[in-house]
């Protein structure tokens, strides 16, 4: 779940910035063979710029970059041993989004992103020697919203 809010701020409507925030306290689940992975109490913040190349109509095409920042946790369960990390990414993303403003005031919106994660840190709560950072890693985003225009 999250709140964003998109500001244009050229004549033609081309060119906007947006500040996204998002929260998710569901959890997760991946199953492996060795164990579990779940994520969950996620907090991610995504402002970035957006371009409209051919403006924004009742269907919109945009493109734009962005920077991310998210932070939460990953519990792992093995067979003999449970591990709870607190995690933090920083990155630039790229996204591509269509929009449809179904009235004057009510727009419906898909956005995908994708792009390297910079700065991946993992701690562990229990023991904070056992902590360690990813080289580059890459990020994925995909959201619908509904919209409103004030």
């Amino acid at each position: 779940m999250g709140v964003a809010y998109e500001r244009t701020f050229a004549r033609d409507n081309r060119f906007s910035w947006s500040i996204p925030v998002y929260f998710g306290k569901n959890k997760v689940s991946d199953d492996s063979y060795y164990g579990t992975s779940t994520y969950k109490n996620f907090f991610k913040v995504n402002p970035g710029i957006k371009f409209y190349p051919f403006g924004q109509k009742t269907l919109s095409y945009g493109i734009g970059l962005s920077v991310f920042y998210l932070s939460g946790q990953i519990d792992e369960s093995y067979p003999y041993s449970f591990v709870r990390y607190q995690i933090r990414q920083l990155g630039l993303m790229l996204n591509n989004s269509l929009s449809c403003n179904v009235s004057k005031r009510i727009n419906l919106n898909l956005e995908i992103g994708y792009g390297p994660s910079f700065y991946n840190h993992f701690e562990n709560e229990k023991d904070h020697f056992d902590n360690y950072n990813f080289k580059i890693n890459t990020m994925r985003h995909a959201n619908f919203s509904i919209g409103y225009r004030f």
